[in-house]
């Protein structure tokens, strides 16, 4: 791997892809028009998907085009030609884009590598002795050593076209400069992706995300894409390819990278974001998921699938016309660990996931199956006409620790499930039995049609610890649990009941026809906390719910309430028929943080809630809203007749970090959210569309009539106001330390060396400088003590452009002992950087400062 970036290529809205798909539409027609029409769409869909799942075939040129042309391809809507000059992107409406290695080596070694089964013959005219058959093709291109230690990589399928750039040990990655031709104009656009404007269009590539593999685990590097320049170009150029007179520009791009450690690969990727369908050729619907500290995603849903992706599975076959799944994809959504069916003799249906520090997956959800599989087991067999079960998978999901009915002898339903960090699995639903189990209750009896429960199983699965009913004299409805660290257990749903339980409530009484409602129970399952109602003067539904290290609830649900009660809010007036909420309570329950609604003017329905340690929210669900408000989108308006949403709320619920839609042509529905600790939100819901937005996908296209698609976001980027630089004061002592904030110039190197004459020489060089003030050096004795600054006389000027850096170098004499020293980087506002400290150690103090010596630029 290496640094990817995509160029997706963009005609007036449309994918070019889109051109080859809709190419072979009429094929399809005309070999299937004895066909009945559904057979036709079925099958134009299958071969466009297969279609664009095919790896792009890079061509060896033996004769058959222009000599200069090494390798080539041709892809949907551009041809790729590849010479020892650069690289040319040529597309449909006749424009053609270079791509050039500036500063590269001469020609470099250009090899193709993963060769491919298919071969390339060119029949041309009458002359059997020009024809050129059986040429091989490969899945990927390889510039060798194309700066010092870097090579570059081409590849991708006809959907994308991808470049890596492998930075390998002691290799400088600000070598890197390359050079756009034939394009308008290139910018960095707020989320850090380029845009390459073309006359008709743009390509876009993303974020580049940077890291090394160091002793197994991935060390996050900081880096973004530099702009270094234009240059201009007159009269007609040298390259034939490119032939043509007149006058233009070239523009020039790079990548800025921190510290890292040059005894390990450098590995520039864009960022991280996956977004995959999951299923098989029938409906497939998931509900839950979860994410363990590696960032690993568990989902959990229903399928009717008989050919579902199973892998590692403990069951590999569908069991009847609908069964649980339980999959597990790696941090990188790159690959299932594992996938597997749960479930018995007829219907069973997940709906709530969680995972604990040892990466043990636990499943809830309701079966009507008879036979039900089921391990060490409180309840060997179903008591109603269907039941509640809780299974428990270790952490390779190759075997069951703990499997388990749990219900009377009635209905009963799990929707919500939660662990604490000793391992006791907590379950929350509802029920119509009347002898459910129960055990140490706050309430030992059904109360109306219907009531809530919750369920503390230990870690075994083997006992219950402690099993109640929660509701009033009506229908009660428990959908979402969550626990703090303490053990207390808290549940949202919604109620009929006038007389709900209430305890320490914000309201405690019922608003309209029906109310959400918020219950803390403590960790012995005796008493209750706090209960309250939640809602206004019509209906009012509570979903999700989560808490933070401080005992403070979140939930969410939607609301059909004008007067539902805002606080603090961004929002604090019903905007359609139904609106997102989003409520966070303090830790005794007595007083509304933040409340807000969250819609635009149609309907919108919130159902997963997360928050992650800073105490941001994040909600999700699905809206029928052209208007859902949108902040820094990766998709800012609506695609389908339901499109799924993300939003992110900062801690106090006073403003939007990010709120997108998510979703394709079709109806989009989103229904679990979980976040890692890096403040990455995980998505799960499924999708109708057949071209749900995809990225480094296990499965890139929709498979049946509904597919399960599991979505990660990246965290974003954070916005640092830049602080101006006191005014020097004569020898000032300071603690420099390094900022977050990018400042002006790439930096290639920065080192210290003592002579033998007691003279320590400080170097340092920019590979690129745009709008930088200069430099300024300090010395320690200590590397966490107090820094001098040593050039007396005033800040060393900046001397680099956006095109060409500078090499600099003062002469300290500190005296004999061991030093420590520090470059800060100072632009034309103020800010700076801090790079070091470099450690030298001086043996001889017998000479004397020569000033400021400064090496020519390069």
């Amino acid at each position: 791997m290496g640094t990817e970036s995509c160029l997706t290529v963009v005609k007036h809205g449309l994918l070019c892809a889109a051109a080859a798909w809709v190419s072979l539409a009429p094929l399809m027609e005309v070999a299937n028009s004895a066909s009945a029409d559904t057979n036709w769409q079925t099958n134009t869909v299958n071969i466009q998907e297969r279609y664009g799942k095919l790896p792009l075939h890079f061509t060896q040129n033996n004769g058959q085009m222009d000599t200069r042309v090494r390798f080539y391809e041709k892809g949907s809507g551009h041809a790729t030609f590849f010479t020892e000059r650069g690289m040319y992107l040529s597309l449909v409406n006749a424009e053609v884009v270079r791509l050039i290695p500036l500063g590269a080596r001469n020609n470099p070694e250009i090899t193709a590598e993963e060769l491919l089964e298919g071969k390339v013959n060119y029949l041309i005219g009458n002359d059997p002795g020009k024809w050129k058959t059986k040429i091989r093709t490969h899945k990927a291109i390889v510039y060798k050593d194309i700066y010092k230690g870097i090579d570059m990589k081409f590849y991708g399928n006809n959907r994308q076209f991808e470049y890596d750039i492998i930075v390998n040990p002691g290799a400088n990655p600000s070598r890197i400069q390359l050079s756009y031709k034939g394009i308008e104009d290139v910018k960095i656009t707020e989320e850090g992706n380029m845009e390459i404007g073309l006359k008709e269009g743009k390509l876009i590539q993303k974020k580049p995300y940077v890291y090394q593999e160091i002793q197994g685990k991935k060390v996050e590097v900081d880096g973004r894409f530099v702009i270094r320049g234009h240059r201009s170009f007159s009269g007609k150029v040298s390259d034939n390819m490119d032939a043509r007179n007149g006058q233009g520009q070239c523009h020039i791009y790079g990548f800025q990278v921190a510290s890292y450690d040059k005894r390990y690969p450098l590995i520039i990727d864009p960022i991280l974001i996956y977004s995959t369908y999951l299923g098989g050729s029938r409906p497939d619907y998931a509900y839950g998921i979860a994410v363990d500290s590696a960032g690993n995603a568990y989902v959990t849903g229903r399928t009717w699938s008989p050919d579902f992706p199973v892998v590692n599975a403990i069951d590999k076959s569908r069991n009847k016309s609908e069964d649980v799944f339980i999959t597990k994809l790696n941090a990188e959504g790159t690959g299932i660990v594992y996938s597997t069916y749960l479930g018995g003799n007829d219907r069973d249906y997940g709906y709530g996931i969680a995972v604990d520090s040892a990466g043990n997956a636990y499943v809830a959800g309701r079966t009507i199956s008879s036979d039900f599989p089921v391990v060490h087991a409180i309840d060997d067999s179903g008591n109603g006409e269907y039941d509640a079960f809780v299974t428990k998978l270790n952490a390779e999901g190759t075997s069951i620790v703990y499997s388990t009915y749990l219900g009377g002898s009635d209905r009963d339903h799990v929707y919500g499930i939660a662990v604490d960090s000793a391992r006791n699995a907590y379950i929350a639903g509802w029920t119509i039995s009347s002898d459910f189990p129960v055990v140490h209750a706050i309430d030992d009896s059904g109360n109306g049609e219907c009531d809530g429960f919750i369920t503390k199983l230990n870690a075994e699965g083997t006992s219950i610890v402690y099993s109640t009913y929660l509701g009033g004299s009506s229908s009660d409805y428990a959908n979402g649990i969550a626990v703090d660290s303490g053990g207390n257990a808290y549940i949202t749903g919604w109620t009929w009941s006038p007389d709900f339980p209430v305890a320490h409530a914000i309201d405690d009484s019922g608003n309209g026809e029906c109310d959400g409602f918020i219950t803390k129970l403590n960790a012995e399952g005796t008493g209750i906390v706090y209960s309250t109602y939640l809602g206004g003067s019509s209906s009012d539904y509570a979903n999700g719910i989560a808490v933070d290290s401080g005992g403070n609830a979140y939930i969410t649900g939607w609301t059909a309430s004008p007067d539902f009660p805002v606080e603090h809010a961004i929002d604090d007036s019903g905007n359609g028929e139904y609106d997102g909420f989003i409520t966070k309570l303090n830790a005794e329950g007595t007083s509304i943080v933040y409340s807000t609604y969250l819609g635009g003017s149609s309907s919108d329905y919130a159902n997963g809630i997360a928050v992650d340690s800073g105490g941001n929210a994040y909600i999700t669900g699905w809206t029928w809203s052209p208007d859902f408000p949108v902040a820094h989108a990766i998709d800012d308006s609506g695609n389908g007749k339901y499109d799924a949403f993300v939003t992110k709320l900062n801690a106090e619920g006073t403003s939007i970090v990010y709120s997108t839609y998510l979703g394709g042509s079709s109806s989009d529905y989103a229904n679990g959210i979980a976040v890692d600790s890096g403040g990455n939100a995980y998505i799960t819901g499924w999708t109708w569309s057949l071209d749900f937005p995809v990225e480094h996908a296990i499965d890139d296209s929709g498979n049946g009539v509904a597919d399960t698609f599991i979505t990660k976001l990246f965290s974003e980027s954070v916005s640092i106001t830049p602080t101006p630089t006191p005014a020097p004061s004569p020898d000032p002592t300071v603690t420099p330390t390094t900022t977050g904030t990018p400042t002006a110039i790439t930096l290639a190197y920065f080192n210290a060396k003592a002579g033998k004459d007691g003279r320590v020489t400080l170097m340092w060089e920019t590979a690129t400088e745009v709008g930088n003030a200069g430099f300024n050096l300090y010395r320690s004795k200590d590397e966490d003590g107090d820094y001098v600054k040593i050039n007396k006389d005033g800040i060393i000027p900046a001397r680099g452009d956006a095109v060409s850096g500078a090499s600099y170098s003062l002469v300290d004499t500190p005296g004999k002992g061991t030093f420590y020293y520090k470059l800060e980087d100072v632009d034309e506002i103020g800010v700076s950087a801090m790079y070091g400290p470099e450690k030298v150690r001086v043996r001889s103090d017998d000479a004397t400062i020569k000033g400021l010596k400064r090496q020519k630029r390069k």
